[in-house]
């Protein structure tokens, strides 16, 4: 499923006209850019982004996207039709009050300032964010494919390691070790923060990784995991 057919997937589960999103995960899912907000009633997809992401927002998604910035300077013909010298939280309110809205549903809180002045219009918030995130739990073919691809990473950087534990080497630069392989086999990193533990240290359920060097015997706790295409 594409985007807009998520954004009309997501319109219907949560009984709304419009929505506003603005978390970094659901951004990507309904937009394929990381950083901004999206606003759309299904038909209308607008992305607000920071000035220095309008470049990079460009070459990345389909909606149609405008740039904001709090600080008016000269502005190149390129940005010419898409920079506002705006604050986002005003940009947000100028997008929704034109769109005839009943009702917008966002999936995190938004300032009491911008909430006040949405409501002023005569629009209803409402929290969504358990309409999308029941959605999200359930995985397409394409997301299915990333996770798989992610865990298959993870095992090859693992087992590019064990000939590595050897004594004397440090945690860090086994954890080093691991990232490295991960992103020469196509991950953006790690998903979550790596641990590796050696000896006394692996008792420990959130391990940080540190100069202790592997002695002859002990233990090794490795707690890693890949992030492919943000999967």
């Amino acid at each position: 499923m594409d985007f807009r057919g998520r954004i009309k997937e997501i319109l219907k589960r949560s009984d709304v006209d419009a929505i506003l999103v603005s978390q970094r995960p659901n951004l990507i899912y309904f937009s394929g850019f990381d950083t901004g907000y999206l606003i759309s009633d299904g038909e209308n997809h607008s992305l607000l982004v920071p000035r220095l992401e309008l470049s990079r927002a460009m070459e990345t998604t389909e909606v149609e996207i405008s740039a904001f910035s709090e600080y008016e300077t000269e502005i190149s013909e390129f940005e010419s039709d898409k920079v506002h010298f705006k604050k986002p939280e005003d940009l947000i309110y100028q997008e929704l009050d034109g769109m005839g809205l009943d009702t917008v549903g966002v999936d995190s809180k938004i300032k009491e300032d911008l909430q006040e002045e949405i409501r002023s219009a005569g629009i209803e918030i409402k929290n969504i964010s358990k309409e999308v995130q029941d959605m999200r739990s359930i995985k397409d073919k394409d997301e299915i494919n990333r996770i798989e691809k992610a865990i298959e990473i993870t095992g090859k950087a693992i087992e590019s390691i064990e000939d590595k534990l050897r004594e004397g080497v440090k945690e860090l630069e086994i954890l080093g070790e691991i990232e490295r392989e991960m992103r020469y086999q196509g991950a953006q990193g790690f998903a979550f923060d790596g641990i590796v533990a050696f000896g006394s240290n692996t008792k420990y359920p959130h391990a940080k990784p540190s100069e202790k060097r592997l002695r002859k015997g002990e233990p090794v706790l490795i707690d890693v995991g890949a992030k492919f295409k943000e999967y």
